[in-house]
């Protein structure tokens, strides 16, 4: 008989039942009875906490499942013109209306950013479809010189904090140039990156433009910089491009090894991809001793 491993993963970090844990995708298929225990941050789950699912996963649980908090963080700078500002606030509605919108789902806030003295909070976290859409929608361009993008990093990362404890936390950042640093007075924007990707949050990145500069833009992003650093040629495709962007936030599975397991083997499966709390799961397949089909 053949068996498909599903990935579980949890809506937080503390110890989770079974009814938290949400099927995502199919794993490694392999052959034979076996028994499975998935470790999560370094708790390992068997049979005997949870219900696994050993047929295919293809109905597995689509979208977002799970709590999320997102704060787009948007360019407000004179490197944009005013058409391309309302292309990008039509775009941070229609992508955050693309989610589920609930309070036990996803919620949405927004910070626009110019230089370090005009950056300011847009939208606090809500789930509230209509003031999330007015908010973004109505948002005035700053229309000032400077990208002070380690300054809004920050910001983003304070409003990601006032959200909840259970949720995994995404920064979107839709930028189209460098970054303007201003030495000893704006924050440098690699160490905040770094310090809101230590805290857990998943850090997406769009450079819209030939202007942007996806070298820097894939110094900030979560790993792997192919599924959180998204080149996009002009702002009318920023809009075209949501379905690749939803996807990038959604839990997935970005790399499986092994691909497989053999008859009478024993393995440690090493799940990569974002979604997750730590960034990576283990499924540990051990073969029972009942002779194999």
């Amino acid at each position: 008989a053949r068996y498909t491993c599903c990935v579980y993963y949890p809506t937080r970090d503390e110890f989770i039942s079974s009814e938290e844990l949400h099927c995502i995708a199919p794993v490694t298929t392999f052959v034979g009875p076996v028994s499975i225990e998935v470790a999560i941050n370094g708790v390992v789950f068997t049979e005997d906490d949870v219900t696994f699912n050993y047929e295919n996963c293809s109905d597995a649980v689509t979208g977002c499942p799970g709590p999320q908090d997102i704060v787009f963080l948007l360019d407000g700078s004179t490197n944009l013109d005013a058409t391309e500002f309302n292309i990008q606030r039509r775009f941070a509605s229609r992508l955050a209306n693309a989610f589920p919108l609930k309070e036990s789902e996803t919620h949405i806030g927004a910070v626009q950013f110019g230089d370090a003295s005009n950056i300011r909070t847009e939208l606090s976290l809500s789930s509230d479809r209509r003031a999330i859409t007015t908010g973004l929608e109505g948002m005035e361009w700053l229309n000032v010189p400077g990208t002070a993008i380690g300054d809004a990093i920050h910001m983003a990362h304070e409003v990601l904090m006032q959200g909840r404890q259970n949720s995994t936390k995404f920064i979107v950042l839709v930028t189209n140039g460098n970054e303007e640093v201003t030495p000893g007075t704006d924050l440098d924007p690699v160490t905040e990156a770094k310090k809101v990707k230590e805290d857990g949050v998943i850090l997406l990145g769009i450079g819209v433009g030939a202007d942007a500069n996806m070298t820097r833009l894939k110094e900030l992003v979560t790993q792997p910089v192919d599924g959180f650093a998204l080149p996009i040629q002009e702002f009318d495709q920023l809009i075209t491009n949501i379905d690749t962007i939803v996807s990038s936030l959604c839990p997935g599975i970005l790399s499986v090894s092994p691909a497989s397991v053999c008859e009478g083997e024993s393995a440690s499966i090493l799940v990569r991809g974002h979604g997750f709390h730590s960034g990576e799961l283990v499924c540990k397949v051990r073969p029972t001793r009942v002779p194999f089909a």
